[in-house]
């Protein structure tokens, strides 16, 4: 049964995980190390990062897609449309990042310190795999 976020299909890699919480449960050090993370994204995470679980999915992206300031959406090539993602997690405060939904196949997106919108995964199963959660836990 697909899993949808505010009219967006969930990738099978991050619904079968945020279903399980799973997911969730790699925001705690021993389960993912900064130094991980830190390469995934190209910066290093505020020991406040976290996955979103599904409702904390649903309330974040619901909140993002009502937000008008454009300084958030950043300017191409390094931008995102609020309404055609989905906000799956935060490295830190004002750092978010997202499933893209303007092409057939998401890509996750990162908002640097800069402001700018980063490609760092071309697929929600490459974000799960370069992560090292593809393996699950339970």
């Amino acid at each position: 049964m697909p899993v949808e976020v505010c009219g967006f299909v969930l990738p099978d890699e991050i619904a079968t995980l945020a279903d399980d919480e799973r997911w969730t449960a790699y925001t705690e050090q021993e389960r993912l190390p900064a130094a991980v993370v830190a390469e995934v994204f190209g910066e290093e995470p505020d020991p406040t990062w976290k996955i979103y679980g599904l409702e904390e999915m649903r309330s974040a992206t619901e909140e993002w897609h009502r937000e008008d300031d454009p300084q958030w959406f950043g300017s191409a090539p390094h931008n995102i449309e609020g309404p055609r993602s989905v906000l799956i997690g935060e490295l830190g405060y004002d750092r978010p990042f997202a499933l893209d939904f303007r092409s057939e196949h998401p890509v996750v997106r990162f908002m640097t310190v800069e402001g700018h919108w980063v490609v760092v995964a071309a697929s929600a199963a490459a974000f799960v795999d370069a992560l090292g959660i593809e393996g699950g836990c339970s």
